[in-house]
């Protein structure tokens, strides 16, 4: 898709020499900044959405026990964990 964008002068350059230096268009360049941030954006509105869902999430008082005994059910040497049926 062909598009057209307006920069300020000095981020025009700045994106022609990034070009450049890498030996590739300024439409792959351009390509790629515009990817990055789309990525950046779509973890940016995870992140919010996952700050929702904590908002509304009751903690156990007992967090601090139930993690404890968690603990104690690990095989520390071997690293593996038998979980109690209490938790399930």
């Amino acid at each position: 898709m062909r598009i057209t964008v307006v920069v300020p002068d000095e981020l025009g350059q700045n994106v022609k020499k990034i070009s450049k230096n890498r030996n590739q268009s300024l439409s792959l360049t351009a390509t790629q900044a515009f990817e990055q941030f789309i990525k950046d954006e779509k973890r940016k509105a995870m992140g919010y959405k996952v700050i929702d869902i904590m908002r509304n999430a009751k903690i156990d008082p007992n967090i601090k026990d139930i993690l404890e005994d968690g603990r104690r059910d690990c095989d520390v040497n071997r690293y593996t964990c038998t979980p109690s049926d209490e938790g399930l």
